[in-house]
């Protein structure tokens, strides 16, 4: 039950809760979130090493999944200058999870995919699937962005571990989701909780029998026990057997009774979807 408290972006459909929130053990409480729309083309630069720019173009498409995501191409350009003879182009894939907003910036993956040396600016258009190719060196490169809406509407970030400022216009207002989340109601008893425990029923033995004496002072047995469940036990477990065997070992005492020593003991099953 470690989803308790947090906000789930579907309905939690498992059988058990659904019945546990039925018979009003846990509430079920809906908001509406936001998260930004990144959908657009944006351009812009970041810093190169020597002291230049590279040339950026992000094409960036939201989803509706639940929660969002983007996917699109980048392209990142260092344009030939008057000490190079060639320029050079990487093209490629990004895909990730958009944060909600008010969390901090959403981070992204970039995948390098092509790599070409434009000899001038012109070539720097030239179509990125001709020359795809492996880069070791852009395979999950991370990308930070967080959009900053106006006129033009900017998202800053990193690409990689530098600085980048792209401009554009975004094709639409942020995306508003419908979250779920679910708490414990007052119904069950203070006692029931224990951490991230539930005390749901106390093990009863019914009785114990095929006792073998392992020596004079020690004896085994096969015990038979089931679970008296409180009543939010009985909802969760529903009708299903809580029956179960247990191995005991009793070691006899200098006064000539016998006491339990050690138990082996397995709880009965429970899967929330049933």
């Amino acid at each position: 039950m470690s989803q308790m408290g947090t906000e789930m972006p579907n309905p939690w459909a498992a059988v058990g809760v659904r019945r546990l929130m039925k018979d009003g053990y846990i509430e079920e409480k809906t908001s509406t979130i936001s998260y930004p729309n990144l959908s657009g083309e944006f351009s812009g630069t970041h810093p190169a090493y020597s002291g230049s720019v590279f040339l950026d173009t992000f094409t960036l498409q939201a989803s509706t999944d639940r929660p969002p995501r983007v996917t699109g191409t980048f392209k990142v350009c260092f344009p030939k200058t008057h000490d190079t003879f060639y320029g050079s182009c990487v093209w490629g894939s990004i895909n990730g999870t958009i944060q909600k907003n008010g969390t901090g910036p959403s981070r992204f993956s970039l995948h390098g995919e092509a790599e070409w040396h434009p000899r001038d600016d012109a070539e720097m258009n030239a179509n990125p699937l001709q020359f795809r190719t492996d880069l070791p060196g852009l395979r999950n490169l991370p990308f930070t962005a967080t959009l900053v809406r106006g006129n033009p509407d900017r998202i800053t970030g990193t690409y990689g571990d530098s600085p980048i400022q792209l401009q554009g216009r975004v094709t639409g207002p942020d995306i508003q989701q419908e979250v779920y989340t679910y708490n414990w109601s007052g119904k069950l008893p203070k006692d029931t909780f224990n951490g991230q425990f539930l005390r749901l029923g106390h093990l009863v033995v019914d009785s114990c029998d095929h006792l073998l004496l392992v020596s004079e002072t020690e004896a085994n047995a096969s015990c038979k026990t089931h679970v008296k469940l409180t009543s939010g036990g009985e909802s969760i477990f529903g009708n299903r057997p809580t029956d179960q065997v247990m191995q005991a070992s009793f070691g006899k005492q200098p006064d000539g009774t016998w006491v339990g020593t050690r138990v082996n003991y397995s709880p009965p099953q429970y899967d929330m979807n049933q």
